[in-house]
């Protein structure tokens, strides 16, 4: 299988103590070199290696994966709107470093905050946390700077 260019990976990773798995990312840039993302536990892809039998695996050893083109609106769309907040802020901010700082050629990604529109590129703030069926929370909205320091101000 011809390793795709220019894409997001998301998948379930993890596995570690009190963890059976968590969403990991990486993405495969324009020349089809490996970037790590966010990778955990025993289940992690850290590795080009890694990377590759996870993306030519036929045999479903990997349940849950999703794999979003970054030059493709809709793809990133529905990352935007199907990932959590946290991870959606979290994997835009760190495509974006990759991009910006270390000159990796990537499409970058941006979202938009849930309560103006605003389109946000780099920083924002999730808010609105509730459990996540374990000890950890998560974020339910996604804010741009302006909409999440009026919320703090609104809350004083």
């Amino acid at each position: 299988m011809k390793v795709k260019k220019n894409i997001l990976v998301q998948y379930q990773g993890g596995g570690y103590s009190g963890c059976l798995w968590e969403w990991c990312f990486f993405v495969i840039d324009k020349e089809g070199k490996f970037h790590n993302i966010y990778a955990s536990g025993r289940m992690g892809i850290k590795t080009e290696e890694e990377a590759n039998k996870f993306l030519n695996d036929k045999e479903g050893l990997y349940t849950k994966r999703f794999i979003y083109r970054l030059n493709i609106k809709k793809d990133v769309k529905e990352f935007e709107t199907e990932s959590n907040a946290g991870h959606v802020i979290g994997v835009t901010r760190m495509i974006a470093d990759l991009v910006w700082k270390k000159k990796v050629p990537i499409d970058t990604i941006q979202w938009h905050c849930d309560k103006c529109g605003a389109v946000v590129k780099y920083d924002g703030h999730g808010n609105d946390y509730i459990g996540d069926g374990g000890i950890g929370l998560q974020a339910t909205t996604k804010l741009c700077d302006n909409c999440y320091y009026f919320a703090q101000d609104e809350e004083e």
